[in-house]
Formats: C-alpha cells, sequence, structure tokens
C-alpha cells in the first residue's frame, strides 16, 4: 500500500482526526504518565486527569458544534468544554493550552499552513505560562515552550517540517527535564505533564504524516517498576506541602477580580493554575484553608462544581471514613459539605422533618449529623434517638457549622464517628458566637461591636462567616482591626452564612 502523502495544512476534519488519536494515546499512556507523577504533589494521577479532561471536552464538543463546523467553532467549543472538565492541575493546564489554540483561530481560517500551527503552538504555551501563577522549570510549561520554540524556526518549511520539530524540541525538553526540576531528578524521571504533551503533539505528526499509530512514551523514563507514590513521598518538601486540591468553575469574572484572586490564593496555598476567560474559567489551587479558598473564588465571580480532594485519602488508597450529614439552610455551605465529600440536607423556607432527617441519615448508614439553625437541631436530634449509630453535633450558627465540618474533614480514615462527633462538639463548645441578622444598624459598626465583645487577649482564632449578599469588604476590614490589635490571633473570613443572617463572628 502507498504510503500516503504528509498533510500541507489542517482543516477541521483533521483536527478531529487528530483529538481522536489524541484520545488514545492518552487512553494507552495513562499508566506510564501515572507512574512519572511526582511534581507538583507525588498523588500519581497526571495521565489519568489528562484522559478524562481530554475525553470529556471531547464528548462535550462534538454535541456543541455542527459535523461542518469550521476551525475557530471547533476549537473554542473544544476548549471550552475543556475548561468545564479541567482534572487535576494538570488537566486546568491543558484547558489554557487549549483555549491558547482558539485564540489563534480566526473566523475565515478554513485550514492551518505551517505559520498558523507554529502560532497556535506558541500561542498554546504562552496562555499555559499566564495561567499559571509561579510557573516551574522543567515542567509541561516548559516542554510545550520549547516545541512553539521548534516550530517557530521551522515555520518556513513543509506543515511536516513545522510539527515534526515541535516534536523533537518536546521531546529534547521533556527529556532535560529532571536536571530543570529537582523532584523529578531525586526520583529519576520525567515530568508527567510534559509527557502527556508529548502524546498530543505525537498524534498531530501522525494525522499529518498520514499514519495511523505514533511513537510510544519511552520506556527508561521511569525506573524499573515505575515509581510509587509512597516513594515519591519521600521527595523533599516545604513543610509537606498542604493537604488538599481544591478545584471550581467561575463565571463571570473580570481581569481584575482575578488578579486578586491569584494573589488570594497563592497566600493561602501552591499550585495555582486560573485557566480560561471572563466568562468561563477553571481554578486549582493546592490549599489547607479549603473554605477560605472557596469564599475568595466567590468575590471573583459566580462559582460552581466545587471538588475538594483530600491528598492523604489517595495515598491510602481507599477511604472509610464515618459520613456526615449537614443540616442547612445555607447553599454555600451546602457547597463546602459536599465539595469535602459529605451530605448536605438544604431546607431555605421550613426546617426539615424528622422523618426526611431519619431517611437521609439511614441511607448513608448513620454516622455525625450537623445543623445550621436550632430547627435543624430539633429535627436531628429526633432522628438520632430512632436511628442506630448517628452523633448529633449541636451546632446551631453558621460558623460552628462550619468550623465542625472543616473540622470532620481533617480526620483521618477510619475515626469512629462517635469519636469525631465528640471533637466537633468539643470545639464548638469552645467556640463564643454572635450571629448578625440582615438588616439593622450598619454592618460594619455591628462586626465591630461583636469583635469586642467575643475577643479577648485569651483568644487564639476568629472566624466570620459572610451571608451572600454581604459585603466581603466590611468583614475583612474588622478582621484586620483584629490583627493589628492583636498580632497572635487567626482570622478567618468564610462563606456560608444562612438565610437572614448577614455575618456570623465566632471566636475560639
Amino acid at each position: 500500500m502507498a504510503r500516503a502523502e504528509p498533510l500541507r495544512s489542517l482543516d477541521a476534519a483533521a483536527l478531529r482526526r487528530w483529538a481522536v488519536i489524541a484520545r488514545a494515546g492518552l487512553g494507552a499512556a495513562a499508566s506510564t504518565i501515572d507512574a512519572l507523577n511526582v511534581f507538583p504533589v507525588p498523588d500519581a494521577d497526571t495521565g489519568t486527569n489528562l484522559l478524562l479532561t481530554f475525553e470529556q471536552a471531547l464528548l462535550a464538543e462534538r454535541f456543541a458544534v455542527p459535523p461542518d463546523a469550521g476551525i475557530a467553532e471547533l476549537t473554542d467549543a473544544f476548549a471550552r468544554a475543556a475548561v468545564l472538565s479541567a482534572r487535576g492541575n494538570s488537566g486546568v493546564i491543558l484547558s489554557q493550552l487549549a483555549r491558547g489554540v482558539a485564540a489563534g483561530a480566526a473566523d475565515d481560517h478554513t485550514a492551518w499552513g505551517p505559520a498558523e500551527v507554529s502560532d497556535a503552538l506558541r500561542s498554546a504555551a504562552d496562555h499555559a505560562h499566564r495561567a499559571v501563577a509561579d510557573p516551574q522549570k522543567g515542567t509541561i510549561l516548559t516542554v510545550a515552550d520549547a516545541a512553539a520554540d521548534a516550530a517557530h524556526r521551522a515555520a518556513s518549511g513543509t506543515l511536516s517540517d513545522v510539527v515534526t520539530a515541535a516534536v523533537q524540541g518536546a521531546r529534547a525538553a521533556l527529556e532535560h527535564s529532571p536536571q530543570e526540576l529537582p523532584a523529578l531528578q531525586h526520583a529519576g524521571v520525567v515530568d508527567a505533564g510534559g509527557a502527556g504533551f508529548l502524546v498530543l503533539l505525537e498524534a498531530l505528526l501522525a494525522v499529518v504524516e498520514g499514519r495511523t499509530g505514533f511513537a510510544a512514551l519511552h520506556d527508561d523514563w521511569s525506573p524499573a517498576g515505575n515509581v510509587s507514590v509512597a516513594g515519591a513521598c519521600d521527595l523533599p518538601t516545604d513543610g509537606g506541602g498542604p493537604g488538599y486540591e481544591v478545584m471550581l468553575v467561575l463565571e463571570d469574572s473580570t481581569a481584575d477580580s482575578v488578579t486578586a484572586l491569584e494573589a488570594d490564593l497563592v497566600a493561602l496555598g501552591d499550585s495555582v493554575v486560573i485557566a480560561g476567560d471572563d466568562s468561563l474559567r477553571s481554578v486549582h489551587v493546592h490549599t489547607d484553608h479549603v473554605a477560605a479558598a472557596l469564599e475568595r473564588a466567590a468575590r471573583a465571580g459566580t462559582t460552581g462544581y466545587p471538588e475538594v480532594t483530600r491528598f492523604a485519602d489517595q495515598l491510602r488508597g481507599s477511604v472509610s471514613r464515618d459520613p456526615l450529614l449537614l443540616i442547612t439552610e445555607s447553599p454555600a455551605l451546602a457547597a463546602l459539605a459536599a465539595a469535602l465529600g459529605a451530605q448536605a440536607l438544604e431546607h431555605q423556607h421550613f426546617d426539615p422533618t424528622v422523618t426526611e432527617v431519619v431517611d437521609a441519615l439511614r441511607a448513608q448508614g448513620g454516622g455525625v449529623v450537623l445543623a445550621s439553625t436550632a430547627g435543624g437541631l430539633a429535627a436531628a436530634r429526633a432522628a438520632g434517638a430512632l436511628t442506630d449509630e448517628c452523633f448529633v453535633v449541636p451546632a446551631t450558627s453558621p460558623v460552628t457549622a462550619a468550623l465542625a465540618l472543616q473540622a470532620w474533614a481533617d480526620f483521618p480514615p477510619g475515626t469512629p464517628g462517635a469519636e469525631a462527633g465528640r471533637e466537633c462538639a468539643e470545639l464548638i463548645a469552645g467556640t463564643q458566637v454572635v450571629d448578625l441578622r440582615i438588616g439593622g444598624d450598619d454592618l460594619a459598626a455591628r462586626t465591630r461591636s461583636a469583635l469586642a465583645q467575643l475577643v479577648t487577649d485569651d483568644t487564639e482564632i476568629v472566624t466570620i462567616v459572610r451571608g451572600a449578599d454581604a459585603d466581603w469588604r466590611v468583614l475583612e476590614e474588622a478582621l484586620a482591626d483584629v490583627r493589628r490589635s492583636r498580632p497572635h490571633v487567626l482570622t478567618e473570613l468564610l462563606l456560608g452564612g444562612s438565610a437572614g443572617i448577614a455575618a456570623s463572628v465566632g471566636a475560639e
């Protein structure tokens, strides 16, 4: 059979073929890439996250655009879908690479020649760099840069010349990655994200050259038997690193609000990546302050689909934590509970019935039940008397509910429900609370009055849970006053106020 002539340009049909082959390549390489994953967190899921992000974006794109869509419509639909489906740090960066490719697609482009493909690779690399708050050498960003630079140098040649150069540049940068990133050198592996990006380029080269297959990843990029997550955890770290990965989708943001959000998240953790555009962004951070990160994101725009992963749970494998049921009238608290892996029974206007609470508890097999209102607590206590293996935590305020919920999420797997419930109850008992109702006098004055009443020389932590309509600036300024007058006090502002409560102030 005669060998197919290399493509001279890429049209929408060729890009669709690339997406199918790239998805197959990521599927074949996912376990190998997972084994390379030691940076930024050795959680062995980079290949899986790239695959899931890519295939979900591919599926969504097929439903979003007609078969005869042009390059601009096709790449834009894929990029938006990738932002929504992004999984993990690598998935968010992949979505931003896709956004960069889409940014270079003009409406009148029916096909991309060598120059356009070179420009698309440069735009992709630049977009990915801008999305990462603290870019590191030796990562997927370096590999994408090297591919774009090599493609630019070959842009006066054929399409095959450009893509071949990009593959060679990416492969050379990937092989050099252990010399640029100590974590990789210590583990004896190349960068996992960079390896995934190389798979995408190899798939593109296969399409251009008319092949059905492409080069496999090198077997010698990881030691025999691959890198275990347990071994990778021995890598030197600064204080062990944050304990949680937080991801969410952000809509209706602005350049200014995203700049502020990036600064806030950098202060709360690391591995900060914000991808997309003002209408739709994917946000990623590693942090120990989950609720605070979600609150900061809510300042920047409309948030949705929060997902929280606890790294310790990933490293232990299966998680056997006794479940928690939150009874609340706060959508924000319900969202926090869901993100942390708890169940939520949300009620807006009327307290839940005892039957509803019993059904919810039996469905999850007992565990801890936590209420953020007095009516919810009464129903929980009545239901607890009818349900085996149930421990009721007496939280009747948004701030104590939020604190207990975060404490529950920090308990290691295997912690009995009764033990977790008792510790949460002790935390609540040691917290003094003032709930500020909506309406009435100036919120700033009332907040400062509550803080003056609660905060003493013995206070260690002050937490304010704000309602959805409360101005966070007013509450943040009041907390700043506390930090100035008592520098030893830790302060935290969270989102999760119940209906009718503008802010819930707690001091421990």
